[in-house]
C-alpha cells in the first residue's frame, strides 16, 4: 500500500487520502493526506475522523509503523463525476453472491466457534451491517438511522470512542460476573 502511495505521489496524484484505524480504539480513526494544504477543509469534512495530518509518503510509513493498524482505507478525493467505476464505494456499488452479507457472515462465525450470535454484542453505522439484527445486544455508532435492532437490547452510543468506551464497561461487567 505504500508503495503504491509513494508511486502516486510521484506521479503527481495529491489527491489521495488514508483512513486508518489503530487496534487501540482510543486513537481512534486518522486521516492523512500528502497535501498540506487541505487539512482545514479535510478537518471539516470528516468530522469523526481524531487525527487529520500531512507529511511524505516516507514519514507516513514511519507513523503507520509506531502502532499496530487494523484497518486502513485509501480513496481519492475526487468529485464522483471524475471517478473511475471501481472508485465509487456507495452501498448499491457492491455486490455479492446471494444470501452472502455480514449477517451470514456472523452466523458462519457463530457456527465455527459453537457460539449463539444472540449471546453477542455488535456495532455498526451503516445500512450494511445487516448482523445487528443477529445480536443479542446492537450498538448502533452515530446519528444513522438504521431498521436493525438487536434480539433483546438496541443501544445507541455517539461515536466510535463511546463505542469504545461501552465495550470497556461490558469488559469490565463480565469480568466481575466471572470472578463471582
Amino acid at each position: 500500500m505504500l508503495g503504491g502511495i509513494t508511486q502516486l505521489t510521484k506521479s503527481g496524484i495529491d489527491d489521495l487520502l488514508l483512513f486508518f484505524y489503530a487496534r487501540d480504539w482510543r486513537d481512534g480513526e486518522t486521516l492523512w493526506t500528502p497535501c498540506p494544504e487541505k487539512l482545514l477543509a479535510l478537518k471539516k469534512k470528516y468530522v469523526s475522523a481524531s487525527r487529520v495530518f500531512s507529511c511524505r509518503p516516507d514519514e507516513l510509513a514511519s507513523e503507520l509503523l509506531q502502532r499496530e493498524i487494523c484497518m486502513t482505507s485509501l480513496f481519492i478525493d475526487r468529485p464522483e463525476d471524475t471517478l473511475m467505476a471501481y472508485q465509487h464505494s456507495k452501498r448499491n456499488s457492491f455486490f455479492t453472491a446471494r444470501g452472502v452479507d455480514k449477517s451470514s457472515g456472523l452466523r458462519a462465525l457463530a457456527a465455527r466457534f459453537s457460539l449463539d450470535p444472540g449471546d453477542s454484542l455488535g456495532a455498526g453505522d451503516t445500512q450494511m451491517d445487516t448482523f445487528l439484527s443477529e445480536v443479542g445486544c446492537a450498538v448502533i455508532v452515530g446519528e444513522a438511522r438504521l431498521p436493525f435492532r438487536g434480539r433483546r437490547q438496541t443501544i445507541r452510543v455517539a461515536d466510535p470512542l463511546k463505542l469504545g468506551e461501552l465495550i470497556m464497561a461490558y469488559a469490565d461487567m463480565l469480568k466481575l460476573k466471572l470472578a463471582a
